[in-house]
């Protein structure tokens, strides 16, 4: 009688364990999710947009950041509509290349 008792009493408190064991792998899997959703929500808005433009777009806004003298009035620029942005983007680029070496020596020449 006694070893059925100290065997069951063991299977209980191996049992339990593996129970412990187990919520606290979910506990960690909840706490690793929340991290991993508040460092998407910490996103700046330039970091959301950089992710939907493409290159040449990046270039010019990269371009406008230098060229703005402060975070706040790019700030300003970035709560503007997604699609207005882009095309600003893409103007700024179009600008830009006409910029370039061969056409700065044509424009010299003309002048």
């Amino acid at each position: 009688m006694k070893i059925t008792n100290f065997t069951l009493i063991l299977l209980l408190l191996m049992n339990s364990c593996d129970q412990e064991k187990n919520t606290n792998k979910g506990i960690k899997s909840r706490n690793k999710r929340d991290l991993e959703q508040q460092v998407e929500a910490q996103k700046t808005p330039e970091e959301n947009l950089r992710e939907k433009l493409d290159d040449n777009q990046r270039k010019g806004l990269d371009f406008l950041k230098e060229a703005l003298s402060s975070d706040s009035e790019l700030n300003k620029f970035l709560n503007a509509d997604e699609s207005k942005i882009k095309d600003a983007l893409d103007h700024i680029q179009s600008e830009l290349a006409k910029c370039t070496d061969e056409n700065a020596e044509q424009t010299k020449k003309n002048i």
